[in-house]
């Protein structure tokens, strides 16, 4: 599993080839997207909300990642559905979006706190989800690399949106 982490930390587009034809595949996938909500979650406690109960912190962020990775998962597999006629496996879309959730591990750094490095961090994040999808939406739906970057780049700004309503909703 670690090798894998490593090679999602690298972008290797051959690691989501290999995880959408391997079922087994979706515990490392649902372990990264775990990893990530508990980054967020400690790095929104420790920095931006250290005021709320970290439950109520972590409880919002285990909702936002697991919806917004069926989101994702449900969207790669209409797509795939849509373009190619070729059936494939749900747990294959799922696969993908939840190796290209590592960069959201990140987000453990925002608990340093300041202004400038919750934004930082935050970017980096983003940037690195970004890359991901890209990689994940083209290797899982067989689209070209400029389209799957403009699906990942409206991903991002929908997951994005989405933490921010939840956010508000449960949190704030």
């Amino acid at each position: 599993m670690f090798r894998q982490i490593l090679r999602a930390a690298r972008f290797d587009p051959k690691l989501y080839e290999e995880v959408a034809n391997d079922p087994a595949a979706i515990i490392q996938a649902a372990a990264i997207v775990l990893l990530s909500t508990l980054a967020f979650g400690l790095g929104m406690r420790n920095g931006l909300y250290f005021n709320k109960p970290y439950l109520t912190i972590l409880g919002w962020s285990l909702l936002y990642h697991v919806v917004s990775w069926a989101a994702l998962g449900l969207l790669m597999y209409v797509i795939r559905l849509r373009r190619t006629k070729e059936p494939i496996s749900l747990v294959a879309t799922f696969n993908g979006i939840g190796f290209a959730y590592l960069p959201g591990t990140l987000y453990v750094f925002m608990s340093l706190g300041g202004e400038f490095i919750p934004l930082l961090v935050n970017a980096l994040a983003l940037v690195g989800m970004t890359v991901g999808l890209t990689m994940a939406f083209r290797k899982t739906t067989d689209i070209a690399g400029g389209l799957a970057f403009l699906l990942a780049v409206a991903a991002v700004v929908m997951l994005v949106d989405m933490r921010q309503q939840l956010l508000e909703w449960l949190v704030l």
